[in-house]
């Protein structure tokens, strides 16, 4: 099979193997190796979340994320595996979420350490801050809505003034 002969058959009319390797996915288990993480240098972000920084701290946490090949923990898509097929990838399973779990719990301030107390998985921490600020976020933005909104001049005020001067 060739780029001028898309039918999968030769010259002479006889079927032609493909040199194309076939996928096989994982029927049960995924086959799971525990992440290298000891000589790992991204720990630690200088600016920690807190209440006012998550549209910048969410960009650059998700590239950690993928530096550091956590990705499947974290938004959840490698699902754990059964205990009594693989103790060893169980292991390793466990072993890498705990490694995304520490890098998320050592890239937040204390105060928001409240919102993922006594949660068990990486995936559960992410979903929890993310609910938490994508909430916040929005009220900051309603907010700020508003307060452009409510910004009205009085007949004979100044525009250039009232536009260049805040209001307390």
């Amino acid at each position: 099979m060739g780029p001028n002969n898309p039918s999968g058959t030769s010259a002479s009319g006889s079927s032609a193997v493909s040199q194309q390797p076939t996928r096989v996915a994982y029927a049960t288990q995924p086959n799971i190796q525990k992440i290298e993480h000891i000589s790992s240098s991204i720990v630690k972000m200088k600016d920690t979340l807190d209440d006012t920084n998550w549209i910048v701290w969410r960009e650059r946490i998700h590239r950690i994320f993928s530096l550091c090949n956590i990705e499947e923990y974290v938004y959840g898509t490698l699902p754990t595996t059964d205990p009594l097929l693989a103790t060893l990838s169980l292991a390793d399973w466990k072993a890498n979420d705990i490694y995304a779990q520490v890098l998320i719990t050592m890239n937040i301030n204390k105060d928001q350490m409240v919102h993922i107390s006594r949660l068990n998985t990486a995936h559960e921490i992410w979903k929890s801050l993310k609910s938490i600020h994508k909430t916040h976020d929005y009220q900051v933005a309603i907010a700020i809505q508003h307060n452009l909104f409510c910004q009205c001049v009085s007949d004979g005020d100044d525009i250039v003034d009232h536009l260049t001067h805040l209001k307390k």
